[in-house]
């Protein structure tokens, strides 16, 4: 089969596409590709989540990466993907590899290559890595076992991590906040990290599904509401001040208010941008997916700060963040980083920076929006997910961008975005936007209005044209 990277590394369905043969040609191709840019020498990190036969294929990559001559430090249990990428810095690694899908369903596995700088590899990277896997077969693969004893060695990626947090939070204002916190682990590998924290700033926690869960209980590790009705029905009925997740590498957030309301990543990154701006050193540019909410936009306006549009992947926003002039980096789907962290997706550090903010402001999250809306006004979002074949979605973003609508919802169309996919921006400053996932056979339709009217009407327009594709 052919191995193709997506937004953010290889995944596939285990023992279909994601087998221990494909997993060893392609830890072979990056052996390969580490040796040929000279980077093999500074060794390299292997992880793994908590999804069945995790660890098994992280062991087996780390096997032909130490036979190819390559020192692996190999982590002693599951990790976080955001905290392999403070790893790689600490260490000053020539890269890691996590063996994760991230918020997938059980059933799938993944492969993700991050690079030196501790964010996700770039496309001319992983294209190198591809045409490597093509010209392997399983003869070409690397496996020693006295090589495997010598070079691979066992590590605790927790501590460097834990204490570069220390670093980029406000732990004294932080401390002086004294909040009811419900966690839930999802039944992943958030335990240690979130709950040590917050633990250790004197917090009243509790935590549900801590359990280490192959199935993760029978959900998607994706913190969305759907998967999260444990957590709000705490929060309602115990009193929490807040709900706090991750999904299941850690890279993503989810957020619950203390009414029990699930907040729309959209809606936190907003708030943790304002509250950025008025805490930490400014820097010129910030950076944000193009389908993320446009009201970072108008916080930046009126900052004098600089809005970088970027493709969907972290791996874009990486760099922005790796030039020391970008202040923060986000995207709808629950991911974002700031300056002087790691040039990655933190779920674990956006948690913690939306309970500095509650302990700034001295509001809820709902006061806080509130201040924010007043302000710049009130911005209605929402992605649509659909299953569809992916060379039907592919085919219907094609035709739009060939022959886009003039207008929608009675509104002109003033630009065609087709940085990803198809995004129409409309006379009014409201858009709509199309593309298909990079890693799952599904089309996602984003939109956007400044009002409740509009948003009724995207939405339904944009039902309609889904419902078209045949």
């Amino acid at each position: 089969m052919r191995i193709k990277f997506g937004t953010s590394g290889w995944r596939g369905v285990i023992s279909e596409d994601f087998t221990f043969d494909n997993v060893r040609l392609l830890s072979q191709a990056v052996a390969n590709y580490l040796k040929q840019t000279k980077k093999a020498k500074k060794g390299i990190i292997v992880a793994y989540d908590t999804r069945f036969l995790s660890k098994d294929f992280a062991r087996e990559t780390a096997k032909v990466l130490s036979s190819n001559d390559i020192n692996v430090y190999l982590s002693k249990g599951p990790t976080p993907t955001p905290v392999v990428a403070y790893n790689i810095i600490d260490k000053k690694a020539g890269g890691a590899i996590v063996i994760s899908a991230s918020h997938n369903p059980p059933e799938y596995n993944g492969f993700k290559f991050s690079s030196e700088n501790g964010g996700p590899s770039l496309k001319e990277v992983t294209n190198r890595v591809e045409k490597e896997v093509k010209n392997l077969n399983l003869r070409d693969i690397k496996l020693d076992e006295r090589k495997a004893k010598k070079r691979i060695k066992l590590f605790n990626p927790a501590p460097p991590y834990l204490k570069q947090l220390e670093k980029v939070l406000d732990l004294k204002l932080m401390k002086r906040a004294r909040m009811k916190i419900a966690i839930d682990c999802m039944n992943g590998i958030i335990s240690g990290y979130l709950d040590k924290v917050l633990t250790k700033l004197g917090y009243e926690i509790d935590i549900i599904n801590y359990e280490q869960d192959p199935l993760f209980n029978g959900r998607n590790p994706d913190p969305l509401p759907e998967n999260l009705k444990g957590l709000i029905k705490k929060v309602k009925k115990e009193g929490f001040d807040l709900g706090l997740t991750v999904d299941g590498d850690s890279d993503r957030f989810g957020v619950i208010d203390n009414r029990g309301s699930f907040i729309i990543p959209n809606q936190i990154i907003g708030l943790i941008f304002y509250y950025l701006v008025k805490t930490r050193k400014k820097r010129p540019i910030v950076a944000r997916s193009v389908s993320t909410t446009h009201l970072v936009d108008e916080i930046a306006k009126d900052h004098g700060i600089e809005v970088k549009e970027t493709s969907i992947g972290f791996k874009y926003i990486s760099e922005l963040l790796t030039t020391g002039s970008c202040i923060f980096g986000a995207e709808e789907s629950g991911g974002l980083s700031i300056e002087g962290h790691v040039p990655e997706k933190d779920g674990i550090l956006a948690d913690l920076l939306v309970v500095e903010a509650i302990s700034y402001f001295k509001k809820s999250i709902k006061e806080i929006l509130s201040d924010i809306y007043k302000r710049y006004g009130r911005f209605y979002n929402k992605r649509i997910n659909v299953e569809i074949d992916k060379s039907k979605g592919m085919k219907f973003v094609e035709r739009l961008s060939k022959d886009p609508p003039e207008r929608i919802i009675g509104l002109k169309v003033v630009e065609i975005n087709q940085l990803d996919g198809c995004k129409f921006i409309l006379e009014n400053g409201d858009w709509l936007m199309f593309r298909m996932s990079g890693t799952e056979p599904v089309m996602r339709c984003y939109f956007e209005s400044r009002s409740k009217k509009g948003f009724s009407n995207l939405m339904n327009e944009a039902k309609r044209m889904i419902n078209s594709i045949s």
